[in-house]
């Protein structure tokens, strides 16, 4: 496939044409630094240093990084920066590479160019010396003047009225309406609420109406009308939380809303800020039961993104933490 016609690279050896996954693997700076060692080490062994580094990032990072670092070469072609001054590159090449993508590009599509300059370096044995205060206040002015069209909306949180509303036109004996309500009714503390929204009410009759197996399938799992099992998908999710808004003559808001009412929610019921705002306050718990988690990840087998049991692992488990967190308050 060939480049779009704005984003072309000056020919050269070293950035062979490939797949934008292949990029950060594949171009190579015109000096490298394990090459030039002093210790008498093999080729091989430099090598399995490459690779084992390789594994550091996933393909979905490799393929944004490399779109990155196409873009970053381009830019040194277009501005004559010669090959040796791009690896190592210095302050002052990423300063004007970043404000260059300022009011083209959001926030985060220009942190993820920075960090892929900065992996390819790390991939290849290049040294990174970098002012970070320059490139923080940098990186802060070019997320205030992206365009308005690379801008998240602001959204309307999910409100246990809503809840409350939608939960009137479900089918609790319906498999599928079943797993719904345990998904998003985790938002709530586990038995701090009463009726229709107490969120472990919600969880038994799950787990009553689809004969869970937990240890066996994701816990998010239902009978679906052909009569086999099914994991509870984010766009059935939707779907089926869509229709309910219908019946109930209620305005569905977007599905990040659910993330933005449970923060609210908490703040709401007099949850410290602090606590909200790290999320670290989660992985000891998660470190210590890594082998719960790992067993729900590999439940997950479609490639969407599944509501599963590490969802409602990480959901219901939260509100214990913060519980927790707020006892030795």
């Amino acid at each position: 496939m060939l480049y779009n016609k704005n984003l072309r690279l000056s020919p050269s050896v070293l950035q062979p044409h490939c797949l934008a996954c292949k990029c950060l693997l594949l171009w190579l700076p015109l000096n490298n630094p394990r090459e030039d060692s002093q210790l008498l080490l093999s080729e091989t062994d430099l090598q399995w240093v490459f690779t084992v580094i390789s594994h550091a990032y996933v393909a979905s990072t490799l393929e944004t990084y490399g779109s990155g670092l196409l873009v970053f070469h381009i830019f040194c072609d277009l501005k004559g920066v010669p090959e040796s001054q791009q690896a190592p590159a210095n302050t002052l090449l990423v300063l004007v590479f970043v404000a260059a993508l300022a009011r083209s590009y959001s926030g985060d599509a220009i942190a993820n160019y920075m960090a892929a300059i900065h992996a390819w370096h790390i991939l290849h044995g290049i040294n990174w010396a970098m002012n970070y205060d320059q490139l923080k206040a940098l990186h802060k002015g070019s997320s205030h003047l992206a365009p308005p069209v690379c801008k998240c909306q602001k959204q309307s949180p999910y409100t246990i009225s809503f809840l409350l509303e939608i939960c009137t036109v479900l089918d609790l004996k319906n498999p599928l309406q079943a797993a719904l309500t345990t998904t998003f009714y985790c938002i709530c503390q586990l038995g701090k609420q009463d009726g229709l929204t107490d969120p472990k009410l919600a969880l038994d009759n799950h787990l009553a109406i689809n004969n869970l197996h937990p240890l066996e399938e994701a816990l998010f799992s239902y009978t679906h009308t052909n009569g086999k099992r099914r994991p509870l998908t984010w766009r059935n999710f939707l779907k089926c939380l869509a229709e309910a808004g219908r019946k109930a003559g209620v305005d569905v808001p977007p599905a990040h809303g659910i993330c933005i009412g449970s923060v609210l929610e908490y703040l709401l019921q007099g949850m410290p800020f602090i606590v909200m705002q790290h999320a670290e306050i989660l992985a000891p718990y998660m470190q210590a039961n890594s082998l719960v988690l790992s067993e729900s990840s590999s439940s997950s087998t479609n490639s969407e993104n599944l509501a599963g049991c590490s969802c409602i692992s990480f959901s219901c488990l939260f509100s214990h933490v913060c519980e927790d967190k707020m006892s030795t308050k």
